[in-house]
């Protein structure tokens, strides 16, 4: 049998095909906000502007319920590094930047390499942590509830409590949920009421989701997964971060408990809290 198709139908096929092409790359010119503009403009106070990165922030200029407020130039916290210039590596030095902790898995970590790994006067750590460690619910908790030997909380501060040269930057690829939860503890450790805490996590993904490799990433979810997928996989939402606070509180009562059953010791807790605080 042979079907003869006019050309006025060919027409009108290739008219829709072009419509549903533009309709894609209009979705993705402009990927939507998620946090309010009053909490994105209070949290780039903190950001370090670099060439290469969107969400290096400063742990600093935060208020504790005991009324200290935290030292700038001690923590900060950021996306990926791995395409850092050289104007923004000696930014970074000028800055005072002597340690970098890098929390990526060793997939990212290989295919990524952190410019910063080999640069002169500064120490590097990786710390990897993978996609494994993350919650289905949301988050980065269960990572958070093994506090056995070698738990991975117990090796980041060990290397944070034991540095004494300068400020330190940690990272992962979208500097969003691992850093996230490292920030949760720092700022929790010193007394930064929760919401601020919250405030610092949520505003990551309206930060990085114009970095063009995490564009990119972003928008490879949404057309294979569909708009549902920014919830839950993209957002830096509230849930995720107040699901840890929550664990900890429940479990532990307060942040430095929860680090002491991790086997950290009073004692390193004690050099945290003074180098971090006003």
């Amino acid at each position: 049998m042979v079907i003869f198709i006019s050309s006025r139908f060919l027409k009108m096929i290739l008219s829709m095909s072009l419509v549903i092409s533009f309709v894609l790359v209009s979705a993705f010119a402009y990927l939507p906000s998620y946090v309010e503009e009053s909490v994105l403009e209070k949290e780039r106070l903190h950001i370090l502007k670099l060439e290469a990165t969107y969400n290096t922030r400063d742990l600093g200029d935060y208020e504790t319920l005991g009324g200290k407020v935290t030292k700038r130039g001690i923590f900060l916290r950021s996306d990926d590094t791995d395409e850092l210039t050289e104007n923004d590596i000696t930014v970074l030095k000028n800055y005072g930047i002597k340690t970098v902790i890098d929390m990526r898995d060793h997939d990212s970590a290989e295919k990524w390499p952190d410019k910063l790994s080999n640069a002169k006067d500064i120490i590097y750590y990786h710390i990897g942590i993978g996609e494994a460690h993350r919650n289905p619910n949301g988050g980065y908790t269960s990572y958070l509830e093994y506090t056995g030997e070698e738990n991975v909380i117990k090796k980041l501060f060990d290397i944070i409590s034991k540095d004494d040269t300068g400020a330190i930057l940690f990272h992962c690829v979208g500097g969003k949920d691992r850093t996230g939860i490292l920030s949760l503890l720092l700022l929790g450790l010193v007394g930064v009421n929760n919401e601020s805490i919250i405030e610092n996590y949520i505003v990551s993904y309206d930060l990085i989701k114009d970095r063009p490799k995490i564009k990119e990433i972003i928008e490879k979810d949404v057309e294979k997964l569909g708009g549902s997928c920014l919830a839950t996989l993209h957002y830096s939402s509230r849930e995720n971060i107040v699901s840890s606070i929550d664990y900890i509180s429940k479990n532990y009562g307060t942040y430095e408990n929860y680090l002491l059953a991790c086997g950290i010791t009073k004692e390193s807790l004690k050099k945290i809290k003074d180098k971090f605080l006003e």
